[in-house]
This record gives structure tokens, sequence and C-alpha cells, in this order.
């Protein structure tokens, strides 16, 4: 294999190495399940200390944040779930029967006890409010039912003829608003002002387009900011779908034609919408409808969650890896879930204070991953960038001349892989000249620097300070420099017209003849001159 295409094969697998593999940065703390059973849903406590899933054999279990179950129970239906608060009550919204409209839904204790139930009919979708513990249940007869903690009946809304299906909820933070769409032949999403029993009907964005339902394109998916003022929403059937972004008056902002797009999510106050699709891809938009920035990944992104408490957004995709961005859309931290055959991530659910993430794998097992505070709020760092980027930095040098030699300024990197994969990684970098570094377990990079100052020669130590070997050529003087970096001379003196010869001194011992004008006579060995006079 010649030079050329043996480095095209190293470039093809670095970029499968890339595009694939887990980093690692993320890694679950415990895993669960219900045997073989199908996991229908999932819900984490806003502050991440305890999970509750339920299956769609009407199995139910409740895990705390170190994986010890705290109870379990078995309801008949397919259930829905949901958490309150800090773990203070749990929801268990079930379909019993679809054709006879049967269902409930129960509030349980954190203990695992049974404080009230109410028959609701054939549950659909539920919402939970965070400040004010409401629930609104949606049944398949398009009954919506407004409940508080205590099991009180706060509003009931409906439509007539009551023969189509609630297809979605989404509830503000303060469960004062919501909005509903249903599996009817002209869809329609419908905002609701809960303590003033008012409703609103939005306009239609499709009309005449057939599609499978017998009418217009379906509403998919729906995501109300936490104040209630902005609605995100996905139209469409198949691989065509459309986002839209509406106030709460229903003005539509924008449209956006998406392919396939698989789940949604509004920041507390609708200025960042994301979406999430089958290509691959994690969109964000502002509320303007300018992209704000664009992620690939190598497989579908089935499922992300938001973090209101600081912003974070988690991610997953259908081939089990899992990807963690802050509040300004960076990279922070990826993981990976196993499962056979391959570990398709079907939901994730992130605490709403950003310290866990519950993920749901092949809809079948629970993996639980503790977020470390590092890295939503990592230290300081002791040398800032300036405005181009760049961080100067200043290397101390070890020389006799007490030098200081500047470094060659190094554009700032971000870590996006573990150390395992850099392991892996390294020796394909090097082909291609890359900067090297060693990724620590803190995921910061340990760098080995050579500085070559100019015109001398040196060798970095471990402190990344150079030692330097200096060779002074001082002008018309022979010299050897000595292990201090001195250079010791030795100078071989020429006097005018004058011989003699250097001693171990360096000073000249000079014998000399002198010839005194028209005076004979012999030097003795003081250097005087004995005249013999004629």
């Amino acid at each position: 294999m010649v030079l050329g295409e043996r480095t095209l094969g190293y470039g093809v697998i670095l970029i499968v190495l890339l595009c694939c593999l887990p980093a690692g940065a993320l890694t679950p703390s415990w895993s669960a399940g219900i045997g073989k059973e199908y996991i229908s849903d999932v819900a984490i406590a806003e502050n991440g200390s305890s999970v509750i899933i339920g299956t769609a054999t009407g199995k139910a279990q409740v895990y705390d944040r170190n994986g010890s179950m705290l109870w379990g129970t078995e309801v008949p239906g397919s259930l829905q779930v949901g958490c309150q608060g800090n773990g203070t009550g749990y929801v268990l919204a079930s379909g019993e029967n679809l054709y006879s409209n049967k269902g409930a839904i129960r509030y349980y204790a954190p203990n695992g006890t049974v404080r009230w139930l109410k028959n609701t009919g054939y549950v659909q979708d539920i919402a939970l409010s965070s400040k004010n513990n409401r629930i609104v249940v949606g049944n398949r007869l398009s009954d919506l039912i407004v409940f508080n903690e205590t099991g009180g009946e706060v509003a009931t809304f409906n439509e007539l003829p009551r023969t189509y299906v609630v297809s979605d909820i989404s509830l503000s933070e303060d469960g004062k608003v919501f909005s509903y769409a249903l599996h009817e032949m002209y869809p329609q999403i419908r905002y609701v002002t809960v303590d003033a029993r008012k409703k609103t009907s939005f306009k239609r964005f499709f009309n005449g387009e057939k599609t499978g339902y017998g009418g217009e394109y379906p509403v998919l998916q729906m995501a109300l900011s936490a104040d209630g003022k902005y609605l995100a929403s996905v139209w469409g059937e198949g691989v065509r779908t459309s986002l839209f972004l509406q106030a709460s008056n229903g003005t539509v902002l924008w449209k956006k034609d998406l392919d396939d797009i698989r789940d949604i999510a509004i920041d507390p106050n609708g200025s960042v919408i994301y979406a999430a699709t089958g290509t691959g891809k994690l969109l964000t938009y502002s509320r303007s409808g300018n992209i704000t920035s664009d992620f690939s990944s190598c497989a579908a992104i089935s499922s992300l969650s938001l973090a209101p408490a600081n912003g974070l957004c988690a991610a997953g995709n259908t081939q089990g890896d899992l990807f963690l961005f802050d509040k300004n859309n960076t990279l922070i931290a990826t993981g990976h879930a196993d499962g056979f055959p391959s570990g398709d991530i079907t939901r994730v659910e992130l605490s709403r204070d950003g310290t866990a993430i519950a993920v749901l794998a092949n809809n079948r097992d629970l993996y639980f991953y503790p977020i470390a505070p590092e890295l939503v709020n990592p230290p300081p760092s002791e040398k800032k960038p300036d405005e181009s980027g760049i961080i100067n930095e200043t290397c101390p040098v070890n020389t006799t001349e007490n030098e200081t030699v500047s470094c060659t300024p190094v554009p700032p990197r971000a870590v996006l892989f573990g150390g395992s994969f850099m392991q892996l990684a390294q020796p394909l970098l090097a082909l291609f000249h890359l900067e090297e570094g060693v990724v620590t377990s803190t995921g910061n990079v340990t760098k080995t620097v050579t500085t070559a100052p100019a015109k001398v020669n040196g060798t970095a130590n471990a402190t990344v300070n150079v030692t330097k070997t200096v060779t002074t050529v001082p002008a018309k003087v022979n010299g050897t420099a000595n292990a201090t970096g001195n250079v010791t001379k030795t100078v071989t003196t020429v006097p005018a017209k004058v011989n003699g010869t250097a001693n171990t001194t360096g000073n000249v011992t000079k014998t000399a003849t002198t010839v005194p004008a028209k005076v004979n006579g012999t030097a003795n060995t003081t250097g005087n001159v004995t005249k013999k006079a004629s």
C-alpha cells in the first residue's frame, strides 16, 4: 500500500471515530428495567433525586438517585407517569379500555401509598406544572381535565362532537395556561387560559392538503414556553414536517420546513427553539427565526430535554449516543447507552436543575447519568484569550541571562471526546500533524510544548521551561562554553612588533631585543643594555 492510500485509509478511520465513538464523559451510575417489559414512559424529579418508570402492562417502579428501588406497584392499563417537585408526589395515568373510554389517574405519596384516584377516561396525554402542581389530563374523547395536587378539579374543557382523540398537551410552568391539539380532520391548536375558562382556536396552517387522517396535516407535537407567551409546534406526516413559532394570540412568527422532525423544545421565555431531526441534526433558532446553532450526529436524534435552571440541553440518538450542551449550545460532554442490538435512545429526561439525566434505551432499559458540577460550572481559566481568540502565553526560561521567551500563540481547542477516544485517535492525529495533547480525567489537556526562540537552541524540560545551550562567538576571540553557559576564553595576544608567549594566566612574557641606534651592545638578563664604547 502506498503512502497516499495508507493516509486516506487512516483518514476514513479517523472520520468514523469522530462520528460514532462515544466520549465517555457522561457515565451511567446505574441501570434498571422491569424484566423484558416495554417501558411506556419515564419521569425524573426536579432535583434528580428520583426516577419513575411505567410500562405498557401497568407496572410502575420508583428509584432513588443511587439506583435503589423505593417502591413499585401495578395497576390496570398502559401507563403514563409524572413526578411532582423533588419527588413529593408521583402520578400514574392509565388507559385501560380504549373502546369503553376507561382509565384513571392515581396520585402517590413518596412512600408509595395512594393519596387519591380519579376516573378520567382512557388517558391519551398528561402534563404537569412545576410551580403550583397542577395536572392536565386529556382522554380519547377530547375531554381535558385540570386537577390540583389534592385531586380537586380545577377546570374541564371538551370538544364537540367528542369523537376526536387528544394528540398532545403542553402546560406553562405556573399551570395557568396550556395548549392542546386533537387527531381531527382539520387540525387546530387550542390555547386555554385555565382560571378564566377561556379557549382560543388558532388559525389552521394547511388548507385542502389530504393526509392519512382524511384531512389536513396533523399536529405532531407542541412545546409551550414556561411563561406561556410562545408556542412551538410541528405539523406534517412522515418525513415531510414543518416547525412553527406562534405568539400566545396565534400570530405566526415564522415557519421552517425541516425533514423528519423527531422532537422539539423551547426555553423558558421563548427565545431559543430546539429541533431534533431524523437526519441527525440538532438545530436551534432564535425568536426572530435565525438559526443560531447546527449540530450533526451520525444517527437520527430521537429525543431532547432542557434544564431551565442552568440552560443545559440533553439529546440522544438512535445509536445510543448521548450529548450534553451548555446554555451557549456548546457540546460539553458525551456518553453512550448500551443495548442489544443497539442502544437506541427513545427518551431523554433532564432534571430541571441540570444535575442528572434519565435515559430510556430500546423502550426497555433505564440509565441514570449524574452530571458533574464542573461540567456545568468549570473553574475560571487563569489565562484569557485576546480579541482574536488566541491565548498568548509567556514561558519562563532557565538561562544565565535571566531571559524570557514568548511562546508561539496556540488557538484554544474544544475537547469534545474523552481519554479513551483520544488514546485511539492520537496515532491517527499524528499522521496529519495535528496538535497533540493528553486529556486528563477532568477533560483538561496537558500539552507538551517545544519553544524555538530565534537563533537559540533549547530543549523543553518536564516543567515546560526551556533549558538553553548557548554558544557565544565573541568577535575575533576563540572560546569554549562551560557547563554553566559561561565562556572560558583562550586569548592569544600579538603585541605590535613584539614577540612573546602567553602563559597560563593569559599574561604575555616578552622577550625583547633592543637595537639602540648607532650603539653596539649586548642586552643582559634584566633587559638593560651594556654598552661597549669604542
